[in-house]
Order: structure tokens, then sequence, then C-alpha cells
């Protein structure tokens, strides 16, 4: 399950920012484009513990097929977050995997990409022999195949947390 601390939220990014908080939720969540108040789009799922927060964690690419263009629906300032882990036996370091994540993200032109790999003992080895993790690897080639505005990389000890933001509101 994906973890939210719902400890963390605040009625506007200054509270956040004096509090020395990073991250967090805008309490009461922001409504819709629509004016109504955040709802769980269809095929996600309401996390648990925070009100306005949905998730999806998908084998493979969102529609996985390249061969049609349907926009993403961007469920505008609210939080919802989709979750793509390699189908199995697909080697996520190879170049054919960030091919496909980089043709993907040319097509859809989502704002962030946010990559998260493995940690400790998983990235060692690479570490040791004086080369960078998969990760971080896998993340390099997606930036030279793709052109977003935002790119995160992080592992399990210091997960990214990726969002849109409003600046002209404080939202940084």
């Amino acid at each position: 399950m994906l973890a939210v601390d719902a400890a963390a939220t605040g009625a506007d990014a200054a509270s956040y920012l004096s509090a020395g908080q990073f991250a967090g939720l805008l309490a009461p969540a922001p409504v819709a484009e629509d004016g109504r108040p955040p709802r769980t789009p269809s095929g996600y799922t309401a996390h648990a513990a925070s009100e306005g927060v949905s998730y999806r964690v998908s084998v493979g690419l969102p529609d996985d097929g390249l061969s049609r263009l349907e926009p993403l629906a961007e469920h505008w300032r609210q939080v919802v977050l989709d979750v793509a882990t390699p189908p199995a036996g697909v080697d996520i370091a190879s170049d054919e995997s960030a091919d496909a994540v980089g043709a993907w993200l040319v097509r859809h032109q989502p704002i962030t990409c946010s990559v998260n790999g493995a940690v400790g003992r998983d990235a060692a080895p690479a570490v040791a022999a004086g080369a960078a993790p998969d990760h971080f690897r896998f993340a390099r080639r997606v930036f030279e195949r793709s052109a977003l505005c935002v790119y995160s990389v992080g592992d399990a000890d210091a997960p990214v947390l990726s969002a849109q933001a409003r600046p002209q509101d404080g939202e940084c």
C-alpha cells in the first residue's frame, strides 16, 4: 500500500514552509476543475488514510499499446498516482525498457517522471564497483529519450515524491 502521512496537512503552502516540511496535502483538499470535491477516478483505489488521494499500480505501461493515442486524464488539482512496474522477466535496466518508457513519455507528455530503484545490498555491487545503480542508469537513458519538465530519481529508503505545483500560489 502507498504510505501517506495523514498528519501532514495544512491550510496552504506557507504553513508547510513555516513548519519546515517538504511535502504535504492541502486541507481541505482542492476541488476538482468542475468545482466538486475530489473523487476516486474509475480504475483507481482510494487511499484508506488520506481523503482525496487515489492510486493504481499496473504491470507495464498504462495502455501499453502505442498504436493509439489517448490523452492521459490529468485529474486537475487532484492527488492521483499511476505506479507502473515492469512485467516479470523484463530487465528494467535494458535499453529496450528505456526505449519503451521514453517512447511512452514522448507520446503522452506527462509533466513528470519518477524512478524509484533498489537500495542497500541490491544497489551495493554497482556502487562498490564505482558504477551508478541500475535505476540511475535507467533514469538517465529515459531522460535522453524524452523531453519532460521534471525528472525525479529515488529509492526505497528515500522515495521520489513528485507532483505538479502552482508557483503563483506559493506551491513549490
